[in-house]
């Protein structure tokens, strides 16, 4: 018999307002430019959504511990995770990241 363990417990894209995103806003939205080839983030040239956007997102919320995605595009793969040290309270992502919430401390062990 076969054991399977199921390691993720959600994954999810985000979105953006309709007409887009600039920097006015009062919340970090993340995209695919904001991932580094570290693992981090470049927040160089960051967008933002209003508070009201943010607050009415079913989904694309970033968490801490959250594993982030490029899933399309030239840098589809590339990967950042949200430690403990993301500078940012509240933030989402738009469309073309996936969030990826492990179940609680997994990936405290893959470290």
């Amino acid at each position: 018999m076969e054991t399977i363990i199921t390691y993720i417990k959600c994954i999810e894209s985000g979105s953006r307002p309709k007409g887009g995103v600039g920097t006015d806003g009062e919340i970090p939205s993340l995209g695919a430019e904001h991932l580094n080839d570290e693992g981090g983030f470049d927040f160089s040239k960051l967008k933002k959504v209003s508070r009201d956007f943010y607050s009415k997102q079913k989904r694309g919320i970033i968490n801490i511990s959250d594993i982030l995605l490029v899933k399309d595009g030239a840098t589809t793969g590339k990967v950042s995770y949200v430690g403990e040290d993301f500078i940012y309270k509240e933030a989402s992502i738009n469309e073309h990241l996936f969030r990826i919430q492990t179940k609680k401390n997994l990936v405290l062990l893959f470290i």
